[in-house]
């Protein structure tokens, strides 16, 4: 995934409809499982990332690939595998040497996409949180349920009325 070989943004809107037209959560899971088992094998990792430890400000949140009941079984487990065979190395993200700020190097820009387009509109919203979620230090600090907010904001993206978004993040 961190490779560089595929344009996941593209990935996503092509898996994206048949995980909306899912009946449920298990068929949804289905279709996110059979998505990532068609883009092959996992490559061992040599070496591998160790998990980040400890109680640090910046580890991120992925308590959810564990969640068997959200996920099922299959789904949870191929996650965690994909996720123990991290290799570390980034393409579209790199850090500023000696700050350790991100940058989002080779994510598209998508300049001549015209508003409204539902599709991409999500997509920068997935960008935004995956940003909070895994790259923004102290993100807890803000007092923001980051997941709650993802969930809040999806109806909004997909149908927008204006530029401007029609919710705003509460001031907790």
């Amino acid at each position: 995934m961190t490779s560089g070989q595929r344009q996941w943004d593209y990935d996503l809107l092509r898996i994206l409809p048949a995980v909306l037209a899912a009946p449920d959560r298990a068929h949804a899971n289905d279709a996110l499982l059979a998505w990532i088992e068609k883009l092959g094998p996992i490559p061992p990792c040599g070496p591998c990332v160790p998990a980040p430890s400890g109680d640090l400000d910046i580890k991120p949140a992925l308590d959810w690939i564990h969640d068997r009941a959200m996920l099922g079984g299959l789904l949870s487990e191929r996650l965690e595998s994909i996720y123990a065979d991290r290799t570390g190395k980034q393409f579209y993200v790199s850090t500023v040497p000696g700050v350790g700020n991100p940058v989002f190097d080779h994510e598209l820009a998508y300049s001549n996409i015209t508003f409204p387009d539902s599709g991409y509109q999500l997509l920068a919203l997935f960008r935004w949180w995956n940003i909070l979620q895994y790259w923004a230090p102290n993100r807890d600090v803000a007092g923001q349920d980051w997941t709650a907010d993802l969930a809040d904001f999806i109806p909004s993206s997909l149908s927008p009325r204006t530029r401007r978004t029609t919710n705003s993040l509460s001031s907790n």
